[in-house]
């Protein structure tokens, strides 16, 4: 038995070529086809986040290797405290007299400080050009003076008294401790009476023989003098008393810096004087 046609195509035939629509592997090519164009479109937008990807990854690697560059040429430099102008000899510090410049290691002074922090009210001991290095030689520290004129505040003197072992509380003031000072006026004859008065009180010792306040090493065991820091009426007075009378030195404590109201003692207030 022949089989069936219809319009010129057999009915046995999976598929008709004069009817190309109704071919199952032509719809499946127009759906590969599209699929395709995805997978295309996807790819090329790989493509290119790679590429910006590595357009930024260059990027920063020429940064760091361009900053590296420059840290490598860059000499290294180390701080110093230099006048910010110019400082004349004998002058009290202030933070605003100083700042600080860099140097390299190869040319900085040796000695050279890299802290103003702690310079204020040191002395200078020579003058200092603006920009020039301020060193320790060149200083006289508030807290250890080199040298005694600079361990005086401004307005007062340095003023040395003979003391013994008793008037100078058995040897045992120390520079930097404070002291009230008494004299002692005997009358040149046995007819008068002799009086004690307190002539001031709480005065700095700046040195005991030739041992400056803040100096380090070894106190002095023995001394037969003792330098005070007073006014210059207190010199007046002092340098009259010890001319015409005794002096005698008390220690005071060193938390005790008060004025207290002393009335001269004389030898008929006293029994037996």
């Amino acid at each position: 038995m022949l089989p069936l046609r219809i319009s010129g195509c057999s009915t046995a035939a999976a598929w008709c070529p004069t009817e190309p629509g109704r071919n199952p592997a032509d719809a499946g090519g127009r759906g590969g086809t599209a699929n395709l164009d995805a997978i295309e479109r996807l790819n090329r937008r790989l493509l290119l986040a790679a590429l910006l990807l590595a357009v930024l990854a260059a990027f920063a690697v020429h940064a760091y290797l361009t900053a590296a560059a420059r840290r490598a040429l860059r000499p290294h430099t180390v701080p110093v405290v230099v006048a910010r102008q110019a400082i004349p000899a004998h002058t009290a510090l202030t933070a605003g007299m100083l700042t600080v410049a860099q140097y390299t290691p190869g040319i900085r002074p040796s000695g050279a400080l890299s802290s103003a922090a702690k310079l204020a009210g040191d002395i200078t001991q020579a003058p200092l050009a603006k920009g020039e290095p301020v060193l320790p030689q060149d200083l006289s520290r508030a807290s250890a003076p080199s040298s005694l004129s600079y361990a005086i505040r401004p307005g007062m003197r340095a003023m040395t008294l003979p003391v013994n072992l008793a008037s100078g509380v058995a040897e045992l003031i120390r520079p930097g401790d404070r002291v009230d000072v008494l004299v002692v006026f005997r009358p040149p004859t046995s007819a008068g009476v002799p009086v004690v008065d307190t002539l001031e009180q709480d005065v700095k010792v700046l040195a005991v023989g030739q041992h400056l306040v803040g100096q380090s090493g070894k106190q002095p065991t023995s001394y037969t003098s003792v330098t005070l820091e007073v006014s210059p009426l207190a010199a007046e007075r002092l340098a009259f008393a010890s001319s015409h009378g005794s002096i005698q030195l008390t220690l005071r404590s060193v938390t005790d810096r008060t004025h207290v109201a002393i009335t001269p003692v004389n030898g008929s207030g006293i029994p037996g004087a």
